[in-house]
């Protein structure tokens, strides 16, 4: 094995999660009782002794995951946050003129008709290998390409003008990222600028989110570990954000083609194996803590709160398939009446719901409980348990 980021084989593993379950899935009660092919796959997760980086293997293949069956959706609230939070970072490089916007992991094109409106350039264009056949007829003046980016040749290259390659969410999916990097600076012209977004180590371990390791996921970048991808392939760091505010927390990263120094110098490394271990037993050690204090509960109702796509990932940890919960409380409308793969209690709305007063309420969706808590504190449960409430 090699680390994705430098190639290096000083690989050293760091956590095993065997049979780890399969994320944002929602079925019907009758597809939830034959949910034999969302079984749960081994998943595990190594740093690379050169540059630091994490990274996992998962026992999901890739085209499992990335096909014309690929149901991430778009509308719901943290991804239209997360598109806001992308176009904030965009003010810096507003005034340039480009040649083309390539956006790589386009998807159902939510980000790129977003930039669209903000970025002048005279093409746009959209890679993914799960862009919706419905996108492929060129609406809005975007060219598609359902494909991966490395198989693309990428129409209207012009010299004079730089091109600007946008990415939200997919070079955290891609397990050869530093040839498919190179392979895409290769077709862009100098000084083209490219504006990365992906989920953060760094937020991720402070705000002990490690429920957030996922099988789709197969590099966890720092800014250290993202900024030596580009210097690898000769790209230099403009600036960088670590978004604190979303629930998972991000890293939005611009990068530019044009051969000199970075414009930021960054410290050194401060994320290790150690650190990573360190959090990660005080995570678990919440989640006993959680899980005595359900037991203590005894025959009292209990209710989940927050039905997000990593609530299986939290139950994994958690060593339970939640049975003890009456329902799973979310009012997100694609939700209404399906069920994890595996897990026992049905999502239901809490609207209209009779008073909770005699309930208490299990937050299954603790990445989000900055954003849930208002809503929670208005239905009267006696009782509210964040599992890792040590920061939010």
């Amino acid at each position: 094995m090699k680390c994705n980021v430098c190639l290096s084989s000083e690989i050293d593993e760091v956590l095993a999660l065997p049979d780890y379950p399969l994320n944002s899935i929602y079925l019907t009660k009758a597809e939830a009782q034959k949910a034999d092919r969302y079984r749960p796959r081994d998943f595990t997760f190594y740093i690379c002794r050169s540059c630091g980086h994490f990274q996992a293997v998962s026992g999901v293949k890739l085209d499992e995951l990335y096909n014309d069956e690929y149901n991430y959706n778009t509308q719901n609230p943290g991804v239209q946050g997360r598109i806001t939070f992308f176009l904030s970072q965009l003010s810096k490089i507003e005034h340039i003129r480009f040649g083309r916007v390539i956006d790589i992991g386009c998807y159902d094109l939510s980000l790129l008709k977003a930039v669209k409106q903000r970025i002048k350039a005279d093409h746009y264009i959209g890679i993914d290998p799960s862009i919706p056949g419905k996108l492929l007829n060129n609406e809005d003046g975007i060219l598609c390409f359902k494909d991966y980016a490395d198989n693309v040749d990428i129409p209207y290259f012009n010299k004079e003008l730089p091109d600007l390659v946008i990415s939200d969410q997919t070079f955290e999916h891609i397990p050869t990222i530093n040839s498919t990097l190179g392979n895409i600076a290769g077709k862009v012209s100098d000084n083209s600028i490219f504006a990365i977004n992906v989920p953060s180590m760094e937020v991720l371990i402070e705000k002990l989110n490690f429920h957030n390791l996922i099988h789709e996921h197969v590099n966890y970048y720092s800014i250290y570990t993202l900024s030596k991808l580009f210097e690898l392939n000769d790209l230099s760091l403009m600036g960088f954000t670590l978004n604190y505010v979303s629930t998972c927390g991000f890293l939005f990263g611009l990068f530019v083609k044009n051969g000199r120094a970075p414009e930021i110098k960054l410290g050194p490394n401060t994320l290790s194996k150690d650190y990573f271990l360190e959090k990660y037993d005080l995570f678990k050690l919440l989640l006993e803590h959680t899980n005595r204090t359900i037991r203590e509960l005894k025959n009292e109702k209990i209710v989940g709160f927050g039905a997000s796509d990593i609530t299986t990932n939290l139950a994994y940890f958690m060593d339970s398939d939640l049975s003890y919960l009456s329902n799973i409380l979310d009012d997100t409308g694609y939700k209404q009446g399906k069920y994890f793969p595996f897990l026992k209690p049905e999502i239901i709305s809490q609207n209209g719901m009779a008073d909770l007063g005699d309930a208490n309420c299990l937050i299954t969706s603790p990445q989000a409980a900055r954003y849930i808590y208002a809503r929670i504190n208005t239905l009267n449960f006696k009782k509210i348990i964040n599992p890792i409430g040590l920061l939010s």
